[in-house]
């Protein structure tokens, strides 16, 4: 064999054996990365931020930002250290609960990265439901975890149902792969943001006969969940007066009063309950003798009372009252009134008599056995003077010589 075959056959055994080794070289370091032995990280520093948005009924109400830093390359449980921007609207909201914490490798062992856990507790206000979650950033590869109910960017999560009347404490950890986030460029490209929802109930009302002022006969009154609002009657009927609310269609028993105050937790349908629009005045012939009809009036409308039929021996017809025992009329006999009673109300008038000879009227004396205790300057009309040991109520009449008394004559 001649030399210049030799050195052919010594360079094609070395490049065999080049090539051999790094197939093998590649063949290891594939079975290391899928069997979890070998895992890269990233070299550079970390010096980055995120964001979490807190969003209730379409307006953000909280930015949160969370600052974070480590001054050392990657590696294995690698300490990073996380702070909410003081410039990063809070509202007290938002706790974070841990200002270092330890990176780790997910457990998928063909694509290993590193992992950012971040702890944090939300208040979520009470009567919200958490409906929804948005994941934006450089790379949507990260996942947050709120409380039990997993926020996650594969299109499967499932999200709290019901709500509560008080203030709820949510724990919330972002769990986010800081190269695919872009953290390690250094900007703030990640935003996770949870959509609260607040739902609008409806209150239904019927007219039940009335209709509002542009002829609907029926109005609704929305709120926000947990929000109160007011049961205000906007429906006239004529002829007829809003008494309240019945939760019955064309039920009579009212279950709520006009400008009644409700609470939104559900939708409720109500019906106007209506009265007749008028009042009755009853005569009362107070002593006297004879029949008078009773009169209905309206409320708000002037009306002539009825003119006097009744009589009374001795006396004579002064007017009315409301007060039994006035002895001064408030009405004159055919006055003119209005409102003396409210809508399916009566109001009683009394007549009012004065003795036709100008004497005492004593029939309604009160007796009190002390009435006159301590009037020593009382004097009768024929001379009676006051004497303590004659003070009861039988001295409430006309002075005369054979029934002394402590009254004169009118």
């Amino acid at each position: 064999m001649n030399k210049g075959m030799t050195d052919k056959k010594e360079k094609w055994r070395y490049k065999k054996i080049i090539r051999t080794g790094l197939l093998t070289m590649f063949l290891l370091t594939a079975v290391l990365v899928c069997t979890g032995i070998y895992r890269s990280y990233a070299a550079s520093s970390l010096n980055g931020s995120i964001w979490l948005y807190i969003q209730e009924n379409g307006i953000t109400t909280s930015k949160i930002k969370f600052n974070l830093v480590t001054a050392e390359g990657w590696s294995d449980e690698k300490k990073v250290y996380v702070s909410i921007d003081d410039s990063s609207v809070n509202a007290n909201e938002v706790k974070l609960e841990a200002s270092a914490v330890t990176t780790q490798l997910e457990s998928s062992t063909s694509s290993a990265r590193t992992i950012i856990n971040i702890p944090v507790t939300y208040t979520q206000k009470a009567y919200y439901n958490v409906f929804g979650y948005g994941l934006s950033g450089h790379d949507k590869q990260y996942r947050v975890n709120f409380n039990k109910y997993t926020l996650a960017n594969n299109g499967t999560s499932t999200l709290p149902s019901g709500y509560e009347v008080t203030d709820q404490a949510h724990s919330i950890n972002m769990q986010v792969h800081y190269m695919n986030a872009g953290l390690d460029s250094g900007s703030t490209v990640t935003t996770t943001t949870i959509y609260l929802k607040r739902p609008t109930f409806t209150a239904t009302l019927h007219g039940s006969g009335g209709t509002t002022e542009k002829g609907e006969d029926s109005s609704e009154i929305t709120a926000l969940r947990g929000d109160s609002f007011t049961l205000t009657n906007s429906f006239v009927h004529a002829g007829y007066v809003f008494k309240g609310w019945s939760d019955t269609e064309g039920g009579a028993s009212i279950v709520l009063k006009d400008k009644a105050q409700l609470t939104a937790e559900k939708d409720v349908t109500y019906y106007a309950v209506w009265g007749e629009n008028t009042y009755a005045v009853v005569f009362d012939a107070n002593g006297g003798t004879g029949q008078m009809n009773s009169q209905t009036m309206t409320p708000g409308v002037m009306a002539s009372l009825s003119e006097n039929t009744f009589s009374r021996s001795g006396y004579v017809f002064q007017g009315w009252s409301k007060d039994k025992r006035t002895k001064a009329a408030q009405y004159s006999d055919g006055e003119t009134v209005k409102d003396l009673a409210e809508p399916e109300k009566t109001a009683t008038l009394y007549a009012v008599w004065k003795k036709a000879d100008a004497s005492w009227q004593l029939d309604n004396v009160v007796t009190d056995e002390k009435m006159f205790w301590g009037n020593g300057k009382l004097k009768g009309g024929a001379g009676t003077t006051y004497n303590d040991a004659f003070s009861d109520s039988s001295y409430a009449r006309a002075d005369s010589a054979d029934k002394p008394g402590y009254m004169t004559h009118r």
